[in-house]
């Protein structure tokens, strides 16, 4: 009920932004993934601590015209770990609007607001953040490592995620079920072909494969792949897109049911994972 959420909103604005910040934890946007060197602080998401994050990470959004405005909340996660919604400005912007009175357009100008977040898995030390540009990956980067873990912390760029049992494999690798998951679609591939991207699909992609009898990596190099999970409790599927070669990913990866068919296929892995450290500024 609208009128509901406006009185709630009025009179308790706290509930209504708890509820939102709970809600953009499920938004499906790419995140990037580190390990960090060093254990995180024993009380890495109590106020104290965000509020030094937040305090170190103002100036730097006001440094590119982001404005010095950031919020920080940490929410504990049902399947273990934390997650933290971030809220900062973007640069300002400038549209035409209809006064109401006068009836004329006018020029207005605004901050938008944007989300990002970070969330963080103890079980490997990891942690998996979103934001677009090099510049917030590396303020986001340092400036959790040297607020949230132990002294001397780099986080470095994982590669943990890798399309190298599809590429060996073909659909097959598409095979291994869980008391989870009972069915992996493949539902798009991007490959580089003779400098060209490829973006296969539907109909194409399972014609496609069906008519390779050599290695994938003969035809070109898998960029990226977004696999379609079914789940046994779960009506609707789940969607992971893996970026071969970089440490980002995209969809439901956090599921537990997801997380334990990508480490049982070896779409995930741990073993041998060769971090590359983000130069500090």
């Amino acid at each position: 009920n609208t009128d509901v959420v406006l009185l709630t909103w009025i009179s308790s604005p706290e509930v209504i932004e708890r509820i939102h910040n709970r809600a953009a934890l499920d938004l499906d946007r790419s995140l990037y993934v580190y390990r960090a060197n060093t254990l995180i602080r024993n009380n890495a998401f109590g106020n104290t601590l965000l509020s030094r994050l937040r305090s170190v990470l103002s100036p730097m959004f006001a440094g590119h015209l982001r404005g010095a405005s950031c919020r920080i909340t940490a929410h504990e996660r049902p399947e273990g770990g934390h997650a933290l919604v971030i809220k900062r400005g973007e640069p300002i912007h400038k549209t035409e609007a209809i006064n109401e009175e006068s009836g004329e357009s006018e020029f207005i100008v605004f901050r938008p607001q944007t989300i990002d977040l970070a969330f963080y898995d103890p079980s490997h030390n990891e942690w998996r953040i979103s934001g677009r540009g090099k510049w917030l990956q590396d303020t986001y980067s340092e400036k959790i490592a040297q607020t949230l873990h132990e002294p001397g912390c780099v986080l470095s760029h994982s590669s943990s995620y890798t399309l190298q049992p599809l590429i060996d494999h073909g659909l097959a690798a598409l095979d291994v079920q869980t008391d989870i998951v009972h069915d992996v679609r493949l539902a798009e591939l991007q490959m580089s072909v003779c400098g060209a991207t490829m973006r296969l699909t539907g109909r194409d992609l399972h014609h496609a494969y069906e008519a390779m009898e050599s290695p994938l990596s003969e035809f070109g190099d898998p960029r990226s792949a977004r696999l379609s999970f079914s789940l046994f409790n779960r009506r609707s599927q789940l969607n992971v897109t893996i970026h071969e070669g970089k440490s980002t990913v995209k969809g439901d990866i956090d599921h537990p049911g997801v997380e334990d068919w990508l480490v049982t296929a070896g779409f995930l892995t741990f073993q041998n994972d060769e971090a590359e450290p983000i130069p500090s500024h």
